[in-house]
C-alpha cells in the first residue's frame, strides 16, 4: 500500500466500490463496507517497494509464481479488497490483463508511519485468512529492519525479526537475500538499537 489512506464517509456495497474502481483514476481499499482513498508515498517507500519487487522478481525469474503490486487489486475475501505493496501468486491461469488476484502465497507491506497500525492490525488478520498466504513480510522505513511472519501450520504464525547486517529467508519462494538489499538508493542507513 502507498503512504497512507483516507476513509471515504459512507459505506458502500462491494458492487458500488467495484463501480468506483472501474471509473476512477484513483485506487481505493474495501474492507466489509469501507472503502479508503490511498494517498501518495515518499521516495524512500517507493524505492523501498521497488527493490522488494525486484529482488523478488529476479529470484522467480520465468518459473511459474510471479510477483504484483501495487497496482494490481487483491481480493482477499468477498468483501475485502487490498493493494498490498507486493505479493508473489503462482497461478498461471491468470491472464496479464487481469486487474484483480487472488491466492498469494506472499504478501509485502512496506511500513510507513501512518500505515503502521493498519498493516500490523486488520490488514495482517486479512491475509491470515488467505489459505494459500504462507508468509507476511513487512519492511520498515524509518530503520533498516523487515519483520517476517510465517505459517508454521494451520493457525499458527510464526515471527522473525532481522536487521541490515543479517539476511531474511522468504520460504515460501525460496529466497534469501540481505536486508540492506530492500534498503539500496535510500536515505535508511540505520538500524534501532534493540
Amino acid at each position: 500500500m502507498l503512504a497512507h489512506s483516507m476513509p471515504l464517509a459512507s459505506a458502500m456495497s462491494v458492487e458500488e466500490y467495484l463501480t468506483l474502481e472501474s471509473t476512477s483514476s484513483g485506487k481505493y481499499e474495501y474492507l466489509d463496507g469501507q472503502v479508503s482513498a490511498m494517498a501518495g508515498g515518499t521516495l524512500d517507500h517507493d524505492r523501498i517497494a521497488n527493490n522488494v519487487r525486484i529482488i523478488i522478481d529476479a529470484h522467480l525469474g520465468d518459473g511459474p509464481c510471479v510477483v504484483c503490486g501495487p497496482d494490481v487489486r487483491l481480493r482477499v475475501s468477498p468483501t475485502a479488497y487490498l493493494y498490498p505493496d507486493a505479493l508473489v501468486i503462482c497461478d498461471e491461469t491468470i491472464s496479464g490483463a487481469a486487474i484483480e488476484v487472488t491466492g498469494p502465497c506472499l504478501v509485502v507491506e512496506v511500513l510507513s508511519p501512518s500505515t503502521e497500525r493498519d498493516d500490523r492490525g486488520v490488514k495482517f488478520a486479512q491475509y491470515q485468512a488467505i489459505p494459500s498466504c504462507l508468509e507476511y513480510l513487512l519492511v520498515d522505513t524509518q530503520h533498516q529492519v523487515a519483520e517476517r511472519f510465517y505459517r508454521a501450520e494451520p493457525g499458527l504464525w510464526l515471527y522473525q525479526r532481522c536487521t541490515a547486517d543479517e539476511h531474511i529467508t522468504l520460504q515460501s519462494i525460496a529466497l534469501s537475500c540481505p536486508v540492506t538489499a530492500f534498503y539500496r538508493r535510500t536515505s535508511l542507513l540505520t538500524t534501532p538499537t534493540p
